[in-house]
Order: structure tokens, then sequence, then C-alpha cells
């Protein structure tokens, strides 16, 4: 990970830099794969900065964030207790739901740095592994993900407002 970056966890002071990131990253990359009206739903409501405050604030989702010395808001993963998928075998695993890097620092090691920071983390909260959906279309993150480590244990779906997509489930154990 860059040097001029470092990983802490969120604060609610964050919601709206992270808001802003997951919804241009997102936009960018995914929005032909929804309609107008389905993103600015999703935007709107799931990435709304008071939502992303209200999680930041729930004892059962835990964010860090990745901050260039500019104070800038750089990358985000989420981390989101108590939720499972059949298929799953390390025991007592932690999803990460979302993991988002800011394209002009993509390349960098930054992702790397975001999901061992979450690793670290969970290990420390006594989780043995780590779970996560990737969209099925997403070839660039779910090579990523199995060069960290992740193997394929299934498939749920995922919505976009009413665009119905399919996740992969993946899972490492820690």
């Amino acid at each position: 990970m860059s040097t001029s970056s470092v990983l802490r966890p969120a604060e609610p002071s964050d919601a709206e830099a992270i808001s802003a990131l997951i919804g241009r990253v997102w936009s960018k990359h995914f929005a032909w794969s929804a309609t107008e009206a389905d993103l600015a739903d999703f935007l709107s409501t799931k990435l709304h900065p008071a939502r992303i405050k209200d999680e930041i604030s729930d004892e059962d989702i835990h964010y860090i964030v990745s901050q260039h010395e500019s104070g800038a808001i750089t990358g985000i993963v989420q981390l989101v207790r108590r939720t499972t998928e059949p298929g799953l075998v390390a025991p007592n695993p932690v999803e990460i739901r979302r993991l988002y890097v800011d394209d002009e620092y993509q390349g960098k090691g930054l992702a790397r740095g975001l999901m061992e920071g979450a690793e670290e983390w969970a290990r420390g909260q006594g989780y043995g592994g780590s779970w996560l959906g990737v969209w099925e279309k997403n070839e660039r993150a779910m090579a990523f993900y199995k060069k960290m480590g992740y193997e394929t244990r299934g498939e749920h779906m995922f919505y976009v407002g009413s665009s119905e997509r399919r996740d992969w489930v993946m899972e490492k154990a820690l």
C-alpha cells in the first residue's frame, strides 16, 4: 500500500466521502448494467450518506478507510457481522460486503492493503474466515479475490433496484 495513505476505522464524519467514493466507482464501472431508474434508486438509498453514517454507527458493521495524506478517502472495505451463506466452511466467518478503491489509486496495492487490514481486524475479533459476494461479470475482482486466497463456495442474488444479478460467494479461512 502507498506510504502516503493510512488505514483507519471509519468515523461518522466520513459518511459523505464514503458514499461519494462508492457511488463514483460503482457508476463508472457498473452503471451500464442497470437501468437509469435502478441506478438512481441504488445511489439514493443504499449509498445515501445518511445510510452510510448509520452503518458506521452500527455495532454489526465495521468500515476501514484508506486515507491519503491529503485527507481524501481513497478506498474502503466494509465488514458485516452475523451474516452467512449456504456452503461456507470456515468457522465463524465475517462478511466483506464492500471493497472500493478510487480509480486513481487502483493498481497500486491499495485493495490488497485494505483486504489485509480487514483480515487482520477479523482475526483480532475472533473470526475464523471471511466471505464475500462478487458479481459474476466482474472478472477483475474475481481474479483479485482468487489471488488473495478466496475460493468459490456458491452463489446468491444481488439487487440494484429491481435489476437482479448473480454473485459468486467466495470464502477464505483466516
